[in-house]
């Protein structure tokens, strides 16, 4: 399994595109929904988890 990417990551990303002038609106929107993407997929990921936890008992 891959390990999720820190969704923080994507923040800090777009904050450095904006310190160098270059966030676009198109590229904002990418880094947000990549940002919310790898929320969901950590949610997901502890889910999962629990569910086979539960199973396993």
């Amino acid at each position: 399994m891959i390990k999720p990417t820190d969704p923080w990551t994507f923040i800090r990303l777009a904050k450095m595109a904006k310190e160098r002038g270059k966030l676009t609106g198109p590229l904002y929107v990418v880094y947000a929904l990549n940002f919310i993407k790898a929320k969901r997929r950590i949610e997901a990921a502890t889910a999962m988890a629990a569910r086979e936890k539960l199973f396993e008992n």
